[in-house]
């Protein structure tokens, strides 16, 4: 993917070796790291004055940096004031501004003098002639500031508070105001990207409809993929395609069953431990046992084989309405949205560990006469009960999994950690590289996806009114310390066990990332906050961690997180290790486990549809592959579903712990911690490529060389 950089044997920023070292034995080197350059006329102009620890200044030093690049600037000692500032002089601050015409997002500076090399994270932008002042080093807790660091640190997040504003969310999770901060937008570089996948992908839709009829068999769906006569490859084949095979309906089945523990949904499957939980399912325990081994009910539970996935929180969710034009033949009638029940049993007399089968499905939550129970054995009817359970699965996956509890959740943190802490505070260069572009997806979002009448609206039975409904009810209930601590959320559902539960990919490579993020989060934390005196010192980090559990939706903001472990008040080191854990896996392989998926589940409609049409079957006989085939949604919806889901499965910045497009870290003391998570990272990398080689349905959406940093897609 372009944009996407190893994770093994890559340096540190800044830590390289510099070429220009010679050009210094009489002066300095300045270099300056770009980000999104925005110059209003020609190219962009900085302005320095370097500070020496003897408090000389020199004189102002014009640098005409490259847009998105590293320049550097040879400052000879004839450009210095005839003080006391030599060539082997110590530069302790720096002084910027862009020229008159220009500004200017300036990401990391270097000052280079003989043997020293000093960096200086700004990532700001920066207009002409509003100096800006960096300090070195530039990262310290705030209690041990000078004061007039103190008053200058404060004075920043005074202003900053101006821009980073919370909204009214109306029961969702706390999010910016709609004037996005100029510092959150996408460079240039990244939006010209974003737009022009989007723009390649409704171009390919385009050529597509205007070729191809209604689909008349589930056989048509394959001509959606491909080339057309010579026209380029439009649509490759998804998984999702490739492992759809009717003619074989035991591998389909196991293909569904792996959806559960390795699709987009991985968090819903729970160890069943009650006997008395099947009743929920109106079948007997002895038409049960022909498809778990010959056990009784009770046996199975004990031997920890059964488990189920509910979505009972899909029950009476609010969804889209129906259109009311009159004009639009391919209007489709008011959706449902299921809310049911599957049950799966892991069959230990085959594969070498045991594997998952899919047992019984009941599409909502009341037994009833019109709400059967579909087994393996029901044929053309298990099938179709198979894509109205994804259906619902999908709206679940869209609302809470994806969209709920990485893009919006996170959205709140970025808020609260630009409102809290300055830019010099360690905690907040260690979250900065894990927020790029957040806010500017989301708010992209918001205008084409999860409007009114928008993209989401399109193509999923839920459509916003829905995925916003189940959002605010699924809100209630989750805890940080639960539900976003990944080792605490499987002991949950039961489903820690290995050996009981064989295959689950996602479990097993997501806890790698936790424990080397949780790694990386302890030694950084404890390089600054030596004692628990240190951490309750910090004013910066006691109002940020009070803001992530203040109520949402009052005047002074708040994030309005349950479960945040210190309640608002942080004693404990472990506590904001356990924080910053959580928020940096769920804005990297959460959302990527999540996200990166999505074309290849949602690309072939019958294997995961976001929209079906009609009713779900409500008897177990007399269904066809014409039934599944009339559920499908119209071409043009199915291509719409191809286009976006393939746009938002693309990575286009760096990988997990490659800090070049956000290098906050600069801390000297700090960078080996840097490389030593990028070296764990890398060795799980390789751990999860090696096993994939004999898995039988590969995973690799957790693996940290496709995990991005942030939520940027």
């Amino acid at each position: 993917m372009a944009g996407s950089g190893r994770v093994a044997g890559q340096s540190i920023q800044g830590l390289e070796q510099l070429d220009t070292m010679s050009n210094v034995q009489e002066g300095f080197v300045i270099k300056v790291h770009i980000g999104k350059a925005t110059a209003r006329f020609g190219r962009a102009k900085l302005i320095f004055i370097l500070v020496d620890e003897n408090d000389c200044t020199s004189d102002e030093i014009a640098v005409n940096p490259k847009p998105f690049d590293c320049s550097e600037v040879v400052v000879p000692m004839t450009q210095k004031k005839k003080k006391n500032m030599g060539s082997g002089t110590r530069i302790v601050s720096v002084k910027f501004c862009a020229g008159r015409t220009t500004k200017c997002f300036v990401k990391r500076i270097e000052v280079i003098s003989k043997n020293i090399s000093t960096n200086y994270s700004v990532l700001r932008l920066v207009a002409h002639r509003n100096w800006e002042y960096v300090p070195d080093p530039d990262t310290s807790l705030p209690q041990y500031n000078i004061p007039e660091l103190k008053q200058k640190r404060q004075e920043e997040l005074t202003d900053t508070r101006k821009h980073y504003k919370f909204k009214k969310t109306d029961g969702l999770p706390a999010q910016q105001v709609l004037t996005m901060p100029k510092e959150e937008r996408f460079s240039i570089k990244y939006a010209m990207d974003i737009f022009g996948l989007f723009g390649k992908a409704q171009k390919r839709k385009t050529k597509k409809l205007k070729k191809l009829p209604d689909v008349k068999s589930l056989e048509d769906l394959k001509s959606l993929y491909g080339q057309v006569g010579d026209v380029e490859v439009v649509f490759d084949q998804p998984e999702g395609l490739t492992r759809w095979n009717l003619s074989n309906k035991q591998e389909m089945d196991l293909v569904f069953a792996n959806q559960r523990i390795n699709g987009l949904n991985p968090s819903i499957i729970q160890l069943c431990t009650d006997p008395e939980y099947i009743r929920k399912i109106a079948v007997s325990a002895e038409t049960l046992k022909q498809f778990i081994g010959g056990m009784t009910i009770e046996q199975a539970i004990a031997e920890k084989c059964l488990y189920v996935c509910d979505l009972e929180i899909l029950e009476d969710a609010k969804h889209k309405e129906s259109c009311k034009l009159t004009c639009c033949c391919r209007c489709v009638p008011t959706p449902t949205v299921c809310a049911p029940i599957g049950l799966f049993f892991v069959d230990k007399k085959e594969g070498k560990d045991g594997i998952l089968k899919p047992v019984a499905i009941q599409l909502f939550q009341d037994r009833a006469a019109d709400n059967p129970v579909f087994l393996p054995t029901d044929g053309w009817s298990w099938t179709l009960a198979k894509m109205w359970f994804n259906n619902a699965d999908a709206a679940y996956h869209q609302a809470i999994t994806h969209l709920g509890f990485t893009h919006l959740l996170m959205e709140g943190v970025v808020v609260t950690t630009h409102r809290q802490l300055s830019r010099h505070h360690p905690i907040f260069k260690m979250l900065a590289p894990h927020f790029l572009f957040l806010i500017a997806i989301n708010n992209l979002a918001r205008v084409i996806l999860v409007n009114s009448g928008g993209i989401i609206d399109s193509i999923m039975n839920a459509g916003v009114k829905g995925s916003f409904a189940i959002i605010r009810k699924r809100l209630t209930q989750w805890r940080m310390d639960v539900d976003g601590t990944l080792p605490v959320e499987l002991v949950k559902r039961g489903v820690e066990d290995t050996t009981a539960l064989p295959n689950y990919h996602f479990r097993d490579d997501a806890l790698r990332v936790y424990d080397v993020i949780k790694t990386y989060a302890t030694d950084y934390v404890k390089l600054y906050y030596k004692t628990s005196v240190d951490l309750q010192g910090d004013w910066e980090i006691q109002a940020w961690a009070k803001e992530l559990t203040a109520k949402r939706d009052i005047e002074n903001g708040g994030c309005g997180l349950q479960g945040v472990p210190g309640n608002g008040k942080l004693d404990s080191v472990d506590d904001l290790i356990t924080i910053l854990t959580s928020v940096i896996y769920t804005c990297s392989a959460g959302h990527a486990a999540a996200n990166f998926g999505q074309y290849d589940e949602y690309g072939f409609q019958p294997n995961y549809p976001g929209l079906l049409k009609g009713k779900p079957p409500k008897t177990k006989t007399g269904h066809s592959e014409n039934d599944l085939v009339q559920a499908l949604p119209p071409v043009a919806t199915i291509l719409q579903t191809m286009a976006v889901t393939k746009v938002l499965s693309t990575k286009d910045t760096k990988s997990l712990g490659d800090f070049e497009e956000v290098p906050t870290i600069t801390d000297a003391s700090a960078l080996p911690i840097v490389q030593s998570f990028r070296d764990n990272l890398a060795q799980v990398s390789k751990d999860i490529q090696t096993a994939n080689y004999s898995r039988k349905y590969p995973y690799s959406h957790v693996d940290p060389y496709v995990v991005p940093n942030a939520i940027s897609i």
